[in-house]
């Protein structure tokens, strides 16, 4: 995620509000939870995981790709 801070960082001004969004998806045969941070209309993946399942994520699911997003 350095990438991606330095990224936000560089243009996102200082008190301004990010929005988040947190997303499912299945690509082919792969079911991916994905959080994003919409930037000018626009949804930018910025930490991802694959799910071991197929179907809705859990809680638990949830909240292990948001932690690394807020403690960023």
């Amino acid at each position: 995620m350095p990438l991606v801070i330095g990224w936000i960082k560089g243009s996102v001004k200082e008190n301004k509000v990010i929005y988040l969004a947190i997303d499912r998806t299945k690509w082919q045969s792969n079911n991916i939870l994905m959080v994003s941070m919409i930037w000018r209309k626009r949804a930018i993946p910025i930490y991802w995981k694959a799910l071991e399942k197929q179907g809705n994520s859990t809680l638990e699911n949830q909240q292990f790709v948001l932690t690394p997003v807020f403690a960023a």
